[in-house]
């Protein structure tokens, strides 16, 4: 049995220790910790609770979804910051869960026009391949990064 739900503050905890369990399997450039990973839910769940939702299956905490709204030119567009599901519970179909009800909930509140995500390719495995069975493209935009400290050392030949 599925069932999504908006995520309550209390399941934080449970669910920063599956974003820290994923991404140190598929990810090991983004060595998260359990404080890191709650930082993280904490920050998204006070930024935009209402389109946080949690997914159980079989009573369980089977994965997560974290979006927020973006305004663009063409119209509010949702950003999926997060999807995840966890180990046990990959391969069984259940991301497109999650997917539908941001979706959905955004469209009905938000009017969005569009929804993005930003997502990563490996020889570990690619949420990518999910993420083009619900009909999204690759974009080329390129995301950019940086040691904020190198940034600072470097612009400062400019002052």
């Amino acid at each position: 049995m599925n069932k999504v739900i908006r995520v309550e503050k209390e399941m934080l905890p449970q669910i920063a220790d599956i974003q820290k369990r994923v991404y140190a399997y598929f990810v090991d450039s983004e060595p998260w910790t359990h404080e890191t990973a709650l930082a993280f839910m904490e920050y998204s769940y006070n930024l935009q609770p209402d389109l946080f939702f949690v997914l159980f299956h079989d009573e369980e905490i089977a994965g997560y979804i974290i979006g927020c709204i973006k305004p663009w030119a063409d119209g509010p567009h949702l950003i999926c910051e997060e999807l995840i599901i966890d180990f046990p519970h990959q391969g069984k179909g259940l991301a497109q869960f999650l997917a539908v009800r941001i979706i959905e909930e955004a469209l009905k509140k938000y009017n969005i026009t569009s929804v993005e995500a930003q997502t990563y390719e490996n020889e570990l495995g690619s949420p990518m391949k999910i993420y083009k069975q619900f009909g999204f493209k690759k974009q080329h935009y390129f995301l950019i990064k940086a040691d904020a400290k190198k940034v600072l050392e470097n612009l400062s030949v400019y002052q």
